[in-house]
């Protein structure tokens, strides 16, 4: 990794980084939620 990039690139990275993480997390429980609970508490 390159050393002395901007600070506001970094926290513009962090931003998009965790975004996509949450969006994974998120991806991944409502499949667990539909794998395992099959709508039953939806219906």
């Amino acid at each position: 990794m390159l050393e002395g990039l901007g600070s506001a690139r970094d926290r513009r990275k962090v931003t998009m980084w965790a975004a996509m993480t949450w969006e994974v997390s998120e991806a991944i429980a409502i499949n667990y939620v539909d794998t395992h609970l099959h709508h039953a508490e939806f219906v």
